[in-house]
């Protein structure tokens, strides 16, 4: 039943999504990947993690360039079951990428940063202001997140959606196995979870 209507709901809001102009992408990613870098979340992490955008995902290259001077930052692989994050370097950083399973663009084999990331940027096809996120149904940011936060590794998510992908209260169907968002950015809102609503 809960996984009916996850595939319902991530149906609906992908072809919404994907409805979007290049163009309209563009200009709410600008003004969401400007929320991210000015909170003070993302200050203060001197290691994230962030994905590389896909179809039309929010953007994130404003928020990848603008780390690079003065943080590390790594980009997941997918290894088997699990992702990984490597560390890409400053110069032509996006040369550095091969296309890889789903089409997703990773990063060649580096240097592993993975229990290193202290904030993480997360794509998703629905939130709601929960914290509870809909990704693509393959669970690799839920197994990832979940291993980091049993390991005792002190890590704050930051989810990113344009502002229609955001459902009030606790809406989403979710099961054990699901992570939540510490928080969620579009480019209407920031939403900081409390993590005793349910």
């Amino acid at each position: 039943m809960v996984l009916d209507i996850k595939s319902r709901l991530r149906r609906k809001f992908l072809a919404r999504r994907n409805s979007l102009a290049g163009r309209q992408i563009y200009e709410l990613s600008k003004v969401i990947q400007d929320q991210v870098v000015n909170c003070s979340e993302f200050s203060s992490a001197p290691v994230i993690g962030s994905y590389f955008p896909i179809n039309s995902e929010v953007m994130t290259q404003n928020i990848i360039s603008s780390s690079l001077d003065r943080k590390q930052v790594g980009l997941p692989r997918i290894e088997g079951d699990e992702i990984r994050f490597y560390e890409i370097a400053q110069v032509d950083w996006i040369e550095q990428l091969r296309t890889g399973r789903y089409g997703l663009r990773e990063p060649t084999k580096s240097k592993e940063i993975s229990d290193s990331i202290r904030l993480l940027i997360v794509p998703g096809t629905v939130f709601d202001t929960s914290g509870h996120r809909l990704g693509y149904g393959k669970g690799y940011y839920d197994r990832f997140i979940s291993h980091v936060r049993r390991s005792g590794i002190p890590l704050f998510t930051i989810g990113l959606a344009f502002d229609f992908q955001l459902m009030e209260g606790a809406s989403l169907p979710y099961t054990r196995l699901d992570e939540r968002m510490d928080m969620i950015i579009t480019e209407r809102k920031i939403i900081k979870v409390m993590k005793s609503n349910p």
